[in-house]
């Protein structure tokens, strides 16, 4: 999921998983640059993907599971 909010004519973007039990975890929040397009940039997406991985172990080791 992301959440996308305009401030002062600049675009910001949130996304986070809520796919987690006992917690939301943000895994990147950025300025949109980009004039042109809706895509996120793939290396936002890798890092997004490798947070995740991050948030699931730390969700499991503090609340005893995965999801």
């Amino acid at each position: 999921m992301k959440l996308v909010e305009d401030y002062y004519g600049d675009t910001y973007r949130a996304a986070y998983t809520v796919a987690l039990r006992h917690a939301v975890y943000v895994l990147q929040v950025f300025k949109k640059k980009s004039k042109s397009g809706i895509a996120t940039p793939q290396p936002d997406k890798g890092l997004i993907l490798q947070r995740l991985k991050a948030a699931q172990a730390h969700h499991g080791s503090v609340y005893g599971e995965e999801r």
